[in-house]
């Protein structure tokens, strides 16, 4: 347990149209976060048509170790695998510069 605490934990997900679930997972993330200092949370945005950026646009006021990924680029993929994929990969390259990480890949609906 001493080791993981040493170590950066990061939560990447993807997301869209999720405003009625989003909070749980913030909730969720909130409450590692408080145990682990070292903790941060990347999530990519995809166009959501609900008050899901909205909701983000707000956490990361409040919260230094979240970033919130724009993902349209992903429109120019025409297959969903390929889509994901990329979006996945965009995520994980905005961890490089974090050293000893425990990346977590949350699957947010």
């Amino acid at each position: 347990m001493k080791e993981i605490k040493k170590k950066n934990i990061v939560f990447l997900g993807l997301i869209k149209n999720s405003e009625n679930t989003l909070k749980y997972f913030l909730n969720f993330y909130l409450k590692i976060k408080k145990k682990y200092n070292n903790c941060y949370l990347i999530i990519g945005e995809n166009d959501s048509k609900d008050n899901t950026k909205e909701i983000l646009n707000k956490f990361k006021k409040k919260n230094k170790n979240f970033f919130l990924v724009d993902t349209s680029f992903s429109s120019r993929y025409n297959f969903r695998l390929e889509k994901m994929s990329y979006l996945r990969d965009s995520l994980v390259r905005k961890t490089l510069g974090l050293k000893k990480k425990l990346i977590l890949y949350a699957g947010l609906t």
